[in-house]
């Protein structure tokens, strides 16, 4: 009966308190470890997303800035005379009247397209002042009309159906060679999910005074 009652009471034992412990660390083990794994590979993936649509959004910089100087060409050429050597002072031009004088500045400028018709031209560059806070922050609309043919925006446009983003664009234009040549640095900036982090696509370019004496 002793024997009986031993064998018993061995049989009813149960789990330990360290094998309890190791089986929950071998049970975290298992699900945490896809969990991070899941959770790095979105937030790589996110990253490259966000980088793709700045480079984008910077290039876009660099071409609207052509177009700019490419308007002042448009706008004083004559059939007869060609164009007007003096579009080159106006595009550079960092009075109070220089179109793009905050490009010159150090908080820079961005653009956005308006296609509004005029003289031989199809369309308007309009220029954002980068000094003016939160104006170059980019916002996004989904379905942009018409006369703004673009789906990133800045804010300063006043789109009111477009939605914020974390992008911002920043274009600083530097006459390296008076007269003669305008570097470009277009600048687009976002910050990470966690919004502690700041990454950046820097272009760069040359605007010359091609029509120029």
């Amino acid at each position: 009966m002793i024997m009986l009652f031993r064998n018993m009471k061995m049989s009813n034992s149960g789990f330990s308190l360290i094998e309890t412990l190791v089986a929950m660390t071998v049970l975290l083990l298992v699900v945490v470890g896809p969990m991070r794994i899941i959770a790095t590979s979105a937030r790589g993936s996110n990253f490259s997303s966000n980088q793709v649509t700045a480079l984008f959004l910077a290039q876009e910089g660099i071409e609207l800035s052509r177009k700019a100087r490419d308007e002042e060409v448009l706008s004083r050429y004559n059939v007869n005379n060609g164009v007007d050597p003096s579009y080159w002072g106006a595009f550079t031009d960092t009075g109070n009247t220089g179109k793009y004088k905050a490009c010159f500045g150090s908080a820079g400028c961005d653009f956005y397209y308006s296609n509004i018709f005029f003289g031989n031209s199809n369309g308007e560059v309009n220029v954002v002042d980068c000094s003016i806070g939160g104006s170059c922050k980019m916002t996004y609309d989904a379905d942009p009309s018409p006369e703004v043919r673009s789906h990133f925006v800045p804010r300063a446009a006043g789109r009111i159906q477009a939605i914020p983003t974390s992008f911002t664009r920043r274009v600083r234009f530097m006459e390296t060679v008076p007269d003669q040549e305008v570097k470009v640095v277009s600048t687009v900036s976002w910050f990470d999910s966690t919004q502690r982090q700041e990454h950046q696509v820097v272009l760069e370019s040359r605007l010359f005074n091609i029509y120029g004496n």
